[in-house]
């Protein structure tokens, strides 16, 4: 049987991610007859043809690779298929090019390895053992020879085993298979003029010399923890975890890039190969997953959808994987992301999805990858990735301590229906709390209000033939009693206890009532030990089965998706030029418009405050900035404090309010500082005013640091730059206006001598 892997023949189209510039190193200008097979000539006419000629890629001499960076080339395709070379050296990678590369990787470059050119891995020192040597693959040079059957490697390892299905990993997309469920494998090269030179790790070894038996599954996670890699194929006769033939190694310590490896003697180049198409797949697939770096979004993958393709007639799982692909993957915005893969970094949004029938919710733990996914997903959380959950996924979040209750599950059958089922984002019985406004309802449609009853809410779950199949599988938290909730579902109170002590916002619930019955939609805002944000997504109407028509299920996930990889910005209209005072009350490292300062000490005569410039701002302190363009934009990360922290005199204001400054306190406006003299001077939020009796006295040792001063002549005063700062170009205010001092002169703004 001949199909595509992956996503059978629906998606036999072009290539998973966008493209950038890949380099193909050419060892030699004199290739080798090899028999009439010229392995090496013909990887290097392809390369030629798909990527140099279409100008997305380059190929490279052993004298440019000395010189070769990750910016110029996030990709380099070293392959290497010789008949009678006994070692790199042989093959002329001399302590130079070796060194190049491995600068190049630390760098962040990415690496593919094929056949004999897999030792440059070793070779630059990312297979360190304990004892410092290095754990090299095998190395086969022998000539060619007649085959007599067909050739090819595994992605289903230890299928007699405990089962480690990598179909789903990208490198296998779009390749012609033979076979069927766990007997299905990947052919490279038929009974043709071969050699069979395999260049892999044949044995699960350690980092301390040890062989583990090939049969055992923990030690095949052994391997790959000790070598920080997956083991995506093996040989396609071998039915347990020997042999690792394809591997991806991911970024550890000061290596920073990537780096697949292809050793298996099936990949050739060779002129007589029959199967020469899946040879050319593999590698463009490779050098395109190890060429995209800017993925925003993550659809998680546990499984390979050829397998889930035929778990659910009505396929809920693969429609929302499908949708997926064409809406982020083939638009070069995201990927999926298998059970054992490193996550990319700079990937801002993870979405998990499960929604199957008759899973109970240990198995379903298990499915999505056990304890090793959830400390994952912790990690990511923590560090300020953002998540959905959806379905029965949502008890993760649960999973990673970030919720306290978990949810109901539902896995129950279809059953028929012959009704609309809606969601509501408008708690009219609770306090009148509206959420429908949320940023993630932005592509919502068919939204309905009915005055009688007050409530708005729009359809997810519809159907074009009444009645048709439905579960009523709920994943969602409406257990008030074990929650310890008493209040009543009309009683706001009852949605208050529940968003303060799980830290969230309620944004949906049942569709067909006013009140809190149950929370089905909700956002888990950051925390001080989780960064980022994760929405879960419980209600039984959202279902992604081939027969619900309703757009408003890709309309939701949509905004979802775009509201949780869209930076939490605070935006000012400033004037350049001139100083004013922030306070937030969320982190930042981000921030365009403005230099930050913060208050430092007294000046020297005490008649002025000394600043320090900052490159980062902290929850809830407060700063002085001096704007530089007409816009403040300051992007926040993690969780939000709600008390302003007094910083050396500064007080800042993280009230709705205006708060009252005291008598004899400073304020900053108009560039001026003014000294309060009467009692009805106020501060804004998310500004701050001066206490000069708490900014600490001048130092002993002056700062050496990015500084200025803010004089106190008399009312109003002048801001300054102060003489010793080791800036190169001096700032200084004289009545309101910007001025710079630059080799003894004095500019303008616009750059124009005015002494």
């Amino acid at each position: 049987m001949m199909k595509k892997l992956l996503f059978l023949t629906l998606l036999a189209s072009a290539s998973l991610f966008a493209s950038a510039q890949v380099a193909f190193l050419q060892r030699t200008t004199s290739y080798p007859d090899e028999d009439g097979q010229h392995p090496e000539l013909n990887a290097r006419v392809w390369f030629n043809t798909n990527y140099v000629a279409s100008s997305k890629g380059s190929i490279i001499s052993m004298s440019d690779v000395l010189t070769i960076t990750p910016l110029a080339y996030p990709v380099l395709w070293v392959n290497v298929d010789a008949v009678g070379l006994d070692n790199l050296a042989a093959a002329g990678f001399d302590e130079n090019v070796i060194s190049a590369i491995k600068n190049y990787v630390k760098a962040g470059g990415n690496l593919l390895l094929t056949k004999q050119a897999s030792h440059i891995l070793p070779a630059i020192g990312r297979m360190k053992k304990n004892d410092n040597s290095d754990f090299y693959p095998g190395w086969s040079n022998g000539g060619y020879v007649s085959g007599g059957d067909v050739w090819k490697i595994n992605a289903i390892l230890g299928q007699n085993l405990v089962k480690r299905d990598a179909r789903q990993h990208p490198i296998f997309m779009n390749l012609t298979t033979e076979g069927t469920g766990n007997d299905e494998r990947c052919p490279l090269i038929g009974a043709v003029q071969r050699t069979d030179n395999n260049i892999m790790w044949n044995d699960l070894y350690r980092k301390d010399g040890t062989k583990s038996n090939n049969d055992d599954i923990a030690n095949l996670n052994n391997f790959q923890s000790d070598w920080n890699c997956q083991v995506l194929a093996v040989w396609g006769h071998v039915t347990d975890y020997c042999a690792p033939t394809v591997i991806e190694f991911y970024p550890q310590g000061d290596f920073k890039g990537s780096i697949i490896t292809i050793g298996a003697a099936a990949y050739q180049w060779g002129t007589s190969n029959d199967y020469i198409s899946n040879v050319q797949q593999l590698t463009q697939n490779a050098l395109t997953y190890l060429s995209y770096t800017g993925v925003e979004y993550g659809y998680y993958m546990p499984y390979s959808l050829s397998e889930v393709y035929s778990i659910d007639e009505y396929q809920p799982e693969y429609n929302s994987a499908k949708w997926f692909y064409d809406n982020y993957v083939e638009k070069g915005k995201g990927r999926f992301i298998h059970k054992d893969e490193v996550f990319p970094a700079g990937m801002k949004v993870l979405w998990v999805h499960h929604d199957r029938v008759g899973v109970n919710s240990t198995d379903c733990y298990n499915i999505l990858g056990g304890d090793t996914f959830r400390d994952k997903l912790s990690n990511f959380v923590k560090a300020g990735g953002n998540v959905f959950l959806s379905k029965q996924a949502t008890r993760l979040v649960t999973d990673i301590n970030r919720a306290t209750w978990y949810p109901r599950y539902g896995d129950g059958g279809y059953v028929e229906g012959n009704d609309i089922w809606y969601m509501t984002s408008n708690f009219v019985a609770c306090g009148n709390t509206d959420r429908h406004n949320h940023p993630v309802f932005a592509y919502m449609q068919d939204y309905t209000a009915h005055e009688s009853e007050g409530d708005c809410k729009w359809p997810l779950l519809n159907a074009a033939l009444m009645p048709y199949r439905r579960t009523d599988n709920n994943c969602l938290w409406d257990d008030w009693v074990a929650y310890n909730i008493s209040a009543g579902s009309t009683d706001v109170a009852r949605l208050n206890a529940f968003e303060s002590i799980q830290n969230c916002q309620i944004l949906g619930g049942f569709g067909h009532t006013t009140a809190l019955d149950a929370a089905g939609l909700i956002e888990f805002l950051p925390d001080a030990t989780y960064a980022g944000k994760v929405i879960a997504m419980g209600l039984a109407a959202y279902q992604w089965t081939t027969v619900n028509n309703s757009s408003n299920m890709q309309n939701l996930t949509k905004g979802i998706l775009t509201y949780l990889a869209t930076p939490e910005t605070y935006e000012r209209d400033v004037r350049s030029g001139y100083f004013g005072t922030i306070c937030l009350p969320k982190a930042s490292t981000s921030f365009t418009g403005a230099e930050m300062f913060e208050l430092d000490t007294k000046t020297k005569d005490g008649n002025g405050i000394e600043l320090t410039q900052v490159d980062a701002l902290e929850a809830g302190k407060p700063y002085i900035f001096l704007a530089n363009a007409s816009k403040l934009v300051v992007t926040l990360t993690g969780a939000a404090v709600a008390e302003a922290i007094q910083n050396k005199g500064l007080i800042g204001n993280l009230d709705d309010s205006d708060i009252s400054v005291p008598m004899d306190k400073l304020i900053l406006k108009d560039n001026q500082l003014y000294i309060v003299d009467t009692d009805n001077v106020k501060v804004a939020k998310n500004r701050a005013y001066i206490d000069p009796t708490q900014v600490p006295p001048y130092p002993t040792t002056p700062k050496t640091s990015a500084r200025c001063a803010l004089r106190i002549h008399n009312t109003p005063t002048d801001v300054e730059a102060l003489e010793n700062t080791p800036a190169a170009d001096r700032k200084i205010i004289r009545n309101g206006t910007l001025y710079i001092i630059h080799d003894g002169k004095t500019y303008n703004a616009q750059g124009q001598c005015v002494e």
